[in-house]
């Protein structure tokens, strides 16, 4: 069986610093991105135990206990609540999965990175944590998760591929989307978007008599 691999809160950082904005970060005691960077510093402190606690299984893949408290400690870091009932264990397990399954189909389509989309998304990170209030806020961020800048950028650089083929899919199916309907980008947009949840939902499905919960 495929250990569930190294994750990172890249999204995270980015999301946050875009829209939020990285000056507006900066200045809180304790921001959401600190939060979710010591869940990550958690999750690479647990204990062998939870790393081998197998609480769901698709295909070859296994999500462990560990990578379920990390994923739902980075929404309550978010949300500023506890999620912790049975049945949204299952739909963080099941969110995990799903990217999995995108991510696998994508590859399959053709749709898988390139080298050269790679290190622009590792230089993109590396630009913004050049900027003065960037490096302000990611240093913070750095040191929650308990490694070092080069260490981010080299988790980046492991995570790139599965996310930039997940936004390669989203991306082909939101144009083809347009095309049949005649559309202009940005027209219609929470049409396309369902149309694209729609895909993911059917590309799910079709997987289902492979995914074991054991939560």
């Amino acid at each position: 069986m495929k250990s569930n691999f190294k994750f990172l809160l890249l999204i995270t950082a980015l999301v946050l610093a875009l829209s939020t904005g990285i000056s507006a970060l900066a200045g809180s005691e304790k921001t959401p991105l600190t939060r979710a960077g010591e869940a990550y510093a958690d999750w690479a402190a647990s204990s062998d135990e939870a790393r081998s606690d197998v609480i769901a299984v698709y295909g070859d893949y296994e999500i462990t206990r560990a990578r379920l408290d990390y994923e739902m400690a980075i929404a309550d870091s978010y949300s500023g609540e506890e999620h912790a009932s049975r049945l949204e264990e299952r739909s963080v397990a099941m969110a995990i999965i799903t990217n999995i399954i995108i991510t696998e189909e994508a590859e399959a389509l053709g749709l898988g990175a390139t080298q050269d989309e790679i290190e622009d998304m590792v230089e993109m990170t590396k630009a913004a944590y050049e900027l003065p209030s960037g490096k302000a806020l990611m240093d913070g961020y750095f040191e929650s998760m308990g490694i070092s800048a080069d260490e981010y950028f080299e988790l980046v650089r492991e995570q790139a591929p599965g996310m930039i083929a997940r936004q390669k899919l989203k991306n082909s199916v939101a144009t083809a989307y347009r095309e049949e309907h005649g559309l202009e980008f940005g027209e219609q947009r929470e049409a396309v978007q369902k149309a694209v949840q729609d895909y993911i939902d059917g590309l799910v499905s079709e997987h289902e008599d492979e995914i074991i919960f054991y939560i």
